[in-house]
């Protein structure tokens, strides 16, 4: 069994297993024509990143090493629907499709009915080139039904014979370079640089903030969202940092995610000295701008935050910063544990660990960054 922090064990090995089982059949009954990238430079290319909403900023460096190397071709991206409107903004890509993946989720049969149709209408487009940077089988078979001419992606979980270019998969890697050393197989070697996303192309009349100097006015940015309820931290922990952000004079702004209403009442009762933001991903990015460093759980407020050239502190349980921690200078991360003895339900996160890192270690933290921040 490979050690590894991506895939569930038990997953990984069933799913490898049943691929070598189907192998040999699938290509006894295939026909698929092969075709050198260097024969075809391609003039529509479709990238897939439909999992999560960190993802889809963590593969923006692999995108523009993409668009570099063909730029007379037209990419689309189909992505997770919440980030679809950031994405447009920053006219990384030409067309970007908003996708609910079934298959990560309780049986939905509409979910279900708007994947087949939606391979349908890219199976209409005649890719050249096809690309998934997430090593799922279930993702394959997507790209594989699609039909483009060439498709690349990993085999983490089996289906290599699902691709016509594929790579085995850099478990101890970050997702980041995960995705840029996808891209040597079609003869692209690029740089590891951390995500940038911008969605202001120059004009700044719809921020939603005045823009402040922020070396003299430390602007933090509170998230406490996540999409496991094992990657939260505990509300009276952000309080009691909030407390200690207020008493250094910094100015705190919370966000307040979709379904923490209640995190939202409580605070309000504390009746603390903070700016509250609630509103969608897009604007959340334009109301970003000028803030100087945001603070949450592994997701993909910090991945944003970075991204956008802010500063962002992650906070991480048992799962293994060095896979998914904010990419670049000013990205940093918190752990409390090298090694998880609490009995968990996940086999990845631990709502305990986190619970182990408390607000005093994470002051500390950031008030190292303020002290980098000012120098």
């Amino acid at each position: 069994m490979i050690k590894q922090g991506i895939f569930n064990p038990r997953s990984l090995f069933i799913s490898r297993l049943l691929s070598r089982i189907i192998s040999p059949f699938f290509k006894l009954f295939s026909r698929r024509k092969y075709f050198s990238i260097d024969k075809l430079p391609p003039q529509k290319i479709l990238i897939t990143e439909y999992d999560c909403i960190g993802d889809v900023i963590l593969v923006t460096p692999a995108i523009q090493a993409i668009k570099q190397k063909y730029p007379e071709a037209k990419i689309y991206l189909v992505v997770v629907p919440q980030i679809k409107e950031t994405i447009e903004a920053t006219n990384l890509v030409d067309e970007c499709i908003p996708f609910i993946v079934p298959w990560h989720r309780k049986f939905n049969l509409k979910n279900w009915k708007n994947a087949f149709s939606l391979i349908k209408s890219l199976r209409k487009e005649k890719f050249d080139l096809s690309i998934d940077f997430n090593g799922d089988i279930r993702n394959l078979i997507f790209l594989w039904k699609v039909k483009s001419k060439i498709s690349l992606g990993y085999d983490a979980t089996g289906g290599n014979f699902l691709l016509t270019h594929s790579a085995g998969f850099p478990f101890h890697k970050h997702q980041l370079e995960r995705a840029l050393i996808l891209l040597k197989q079609i003869n692209i070697d690029a740089k590891f640089t951390p995500p940038k996303i911008d969605i202001f192309q120059g004009d700044f009349s719809s921020l939603k903030t005045t823009l402040k100097g922020k070396f003299k006015n430390i602007e933090v940015v509170i998230h406490p969202g996540a999409n496991h309820s094992a990657r939260l931290w505990p509300e009276e922990y952000w309080f009691e940092l909030i407390e200690k952000l207020i008493n250094i004079n910094t100015n705190v702004s919370v966000v307040i995610p979709p379904g923490f209403e209640e995190f939202e009442n409580n605070l309000r009762e504390k009746d603390f000295d903070v700016e509250i933001f609630k509103d969608d991903i897009y604007n959340f990015a334009l109301w970003l701008r000028g803030k100087t460093i945001l603070i949450g759980p592994d997701s993909m407020a910090v991945h944003l935050a970075t991204a956008l050239g802010i500063y962002a502190l992650a906070l991480f349980g048992s799962q293994d910063p060095k896979l998914t921690k904010p990419y670049g200078d000013h990205g940093f991360f918190l752990k409390a544990n090298a090694i998880c003895k609490h009995k968990k339900k996940n086999w990845r996160l631990c709502k305990e660990c986190m619970k182990d890192l408390k607000p005093q270690m994470v002051m500390e933290k950031v008030n190292s960054i303020i002290k980098l921040i000012k120098n």
